[in-house]
């Protein structure tokens, strides 16, 4: 009898392991595909559940991921974006090219005399052709992160975009880079895992346990920083001046001058694909805005907005962040608040109105 309740221990052990293995071997698999993650990501926020098994992420910020600080489990409240006087006509199609602080973030009732905007963000490949209506007026604006300048512009980061610019005369596609390389190895991949293993809401005190810990013992916070006067977070690779994406990396000899000639190549690529006007806009780090004396700011947005030789025009918002540094970025999230959003959409319609010269 002993015997054979041995042998059924060892059977479902068997099975267990073999299932164990399988949910691991599937769970690897979807994590290896950004988008096979994403729809599961989204399943699990629609269909919320049990709220112990809810997920934590995005929930109170970014950074709160990365560091899981009880002191910034915080929500920012989103507030109505304001809509601009009503203008004779909407004859514009608004072009984004465009990172997170933008994509899925507005309307094109929100920009002056739009009629249609269509966002491609600098993170995914473009499925579909973005059409060039020559009888409207075309306008393109090139959004890009402060940490992320010296990436995208060294050397311009002409993506697959085909555009089909349709007018009386022609119809074409042109198409500039490649498609990238077929992910055999997406980067995200540990951050897809923890999702599937370890975010759930029940797991956040011992997460926030753990981390307070290590925050007061060793002044360890992950990949977030805490400001100086802490009350913000700040990705860790904005700070750390050894990395290229911080507001406190030394910059080369000649690396502005690079910077632009990317940016003046992407411009011209653009106008001769018949956009009427193209714009860039570098969005500040936070620890650029709130936190700057923590280090030998670089000056890098300034630089590139004051070089002699750029063509493009800027929809530049360092002035306008700096005198409303309080209350225009997260505490809790790399990204803006409603209120920075809008200093940005403002300064965006200010361009439009100007070269329309209303």
């Amino acid at each position: 009898m002993e015997n054979r309740y041995k042998w059924i221990f060892a059977f479902f052990s068997k099975i267990c392991l073999w299932l164990i293995a399988f949910a691991l071997i599937f769970i690897y698999i979807i994590s290896s595909d950004q988008k096979l993650s994403e729809h599961f990501y989204f399943y699990r926020i629609k269909n919320q559940g049990i709220e112990a098994f809810q997920p934590i992420r995005h929930k109170y910020g970014d950074l709160y991921d990365l560091s899981h600080l009880p002191d910034f489990r915080t929500r920012d409240q989103e507030k109505e974006i304001l809509v601009p006087p009503a203008q004779k006509e909407k004859n514009i199609n608004l072009l984004l090219i465009c990172d997170s602080y933008l994509f899925n973030k507005t309307k094109a009732e929100h920009f002056t005399c739009v009629n249609k905007k269509k966002e491609i963000a600098w993170s995914y490949n473009i499925d579909s052709p973005v059409k060039i209506d020559t009888l409207k007026r075309n306008i393109l604006i090139i959004e890009t992160a402060e940490r992320l300048i010296r990436m995208r512009f060294a050397k311009p980061y002409l993506r697959n975009l085909p555009i089909d610019k349709k007018s009386k005369n022609q119809n074409k596609i042109v198409s500039f880079s490649g498609w990238l390389a077929p992910v055999m190895f997406n980067p995200l991949i540990n951050q897809n895992i923890e999702f599937f293993l370890t975010d759930y809401m029940f797991l956040r005190p011992l997460k926030e346990f753990k981390a307070w810990l290590n925050y007061k013992l060793f002044k360890k916070t992950g990949q977030a920083v805490v400001s100086m006067d802490g009350q913000y977070l700040f990705f860790k690779e904005t700070v750390d001046q050894r990395l290229r994406s911080s507001s406190f990396s030394p910059i080369r000899n000649g690396e502005i001058d690079t910077i632009v000639a990317g940016m003046n190549y992407m411009y011209e690529y653009f106008i001769n694909q018949h956009f009427d006007e193209v714009y860039f806009s570098f969005i500040p780090n936070p620890v650029t805005i709130l936190d700057r004396n923590r280090g030998v700011y670089n000056q890098l947005i300034t630089k590139i907005e004051k070089h002699d030789k750029r063509q493009s025009p800027m929809i530049s918002i360092l002035a306008e962040f700096e005198e409303n540094k309080d209350i225009v970025y997260q505490k809790s999230d790399s990204h803006w608040t409603t209120e920075g959003l809008q200093v940005w959409i403002n300064k965006a319609n200010e361009m439009i109105l100007k070269k329309m010269n209303l």
